[in-house]
């Protein structure tokens, strides 16, 4: 419930965080559910609450939305990204579970 991911190294060393702060302008992310690290190394985040799986650059700096609700995102709760550039997504509330794939590299 601190509306952040933190990035870590191999030996534990916090190397840096994406969102932070309680006001909304600051934070970044309602409730971040899944994470997970590209073939590029980039950070992708499913936010549940936003309806919103976000793509950032390992040092933090925002780069795009890789879905949203007007791409029928759902919920999301996980995220996993496939050798051939699939991203795979997991969308979990009361009253169903999906699991959707979608091609977003080329």
């Amino acid at each position: 419930m601190n509306y952040c991911v933190k990035i870590f190294d191999h030996s534990g060393n916090c190397l840096n965080q994406i969102g932070s702060g309680q006001d909304w302008g600051q934070r970044r992310f309602e409730c971040p559910y899944g994470v997970c690290v590209d073939l590029e190394d980039n950070v992708i985040v499913a936010d549940y609450d936003t309806n919103r799986v976000s793509l950032f650059h390992q040092n933090g700096r925002f780069i795009r939305y890789l879905l949203t609700k007007a791409e029928k995102c759902n919920s999301p709760c996980g995220v996993a990204v496939g050798p051939c550039g699939h991203l795979v997504v997991t969308e979990c509330n009361l009253d169903y579970n999906n699991i959707k794939v979608y091609k977003i590299y080329e």
